[in-house]
């Protein structure tokens, strides 16, 4: 009986066969991808409800206005340097977070994904991001509530 070396090759239980079939490099769980979109809706949600941050600069606004006026300023002047100073501030702060979720948002949408769940998580993120964006220049140019006018001064009285 004659032994055929080429078919003891191919068939001698050797994992060759199977090599081209695993990848090169190691799976990926997509921990990255699952951070990024939860610190987006994340900041999503901090920028509709307001931060910290904003809070601080708004206090700060109203406070220096309040240093740089004096007695006989005006009261629309003293509404501006009061309170709408400090409403833009409050606004500015939280555009800007809002503006982080929108851009942490499309950055995840971008990557490819891992898990399917990442996906929805970081759509949200970058939708509310997207909102407090539009709520913060809404409050900054004064669109959704307008800066209150003083009523005009009475006249004085004409002179008989």
């Amino acid at each position: 009986m004659e032994f055929d070396d080429e078919a003891a090759d191919e068939t001698d239980g050797s994992d060759d066969d199977f090599a081209d079939e695993l990848p090169d490099e190691p799976a990926q769980s997509g921990l990255g991808s699952m951070a990024a979109a939860f610190l987006a809706l994340a900041l999503g949600i901090v920028g509709l409800t307001g931060t910290w941050f904003g809070k601080v600069l708004s206090e700060r606004e109203a406070l220096s206005g309040q240093v740089k006026l004096d007695q006989s300023a005006t009261a629309a002047k003293q509404i501006s340097e009061g309170y709408a100073d400090a409403w833009h501030a409050s606004a500015a702060a939280n555009g800007v977070v809002a503006l982080l979720a929108l851009l942490v948002g499309a950055i995840v949408l971008a990557l490819p994904q891992r898990t399917g769940w990442v996906r929805p998580v970081a759509v949200a993120g970058a939708v509310l991001g997207f909102v407090g964006v539009l709520v913060a220049l809404g409050m900054y140019f004064d669109i959704f509530a307008s800066i209150p006018v003083p009523p005009a001064p009475p006249a004085a009285p004409a002179a008989p």
